[in-house]
């Protein structure tokens, strides 16, 4: 995977309200992988960037 060109958004942060069940539920239902969000994040989900129209996907509770 080669690095896309400049300007770009690599990932992006989306902070749930429900400790990401709703989330959690969706990605299952569409058979999207889920990790453990490294870093700050805590409880937090990602999304690879192979899933995520090439950007990483977090979703922190």
């Amino acid at each position: 995977m080669r690095a896309p060109a400049s300007p770009c958004i690599a990932g992006m942060v989306v902070r749930t309200g429900d400790a990401n069940a709703a989330v959690t539920a969706l990605l299952a239902a569409e058979g999207i992988p889920a990790l453990p969000a490294p870093g700050l994040w805590g409880e937090g989900l990602l999304v690879p960037p192979e899933h995520a129209g090439g950007a990483a996907l977090v979703f922190a509770a």
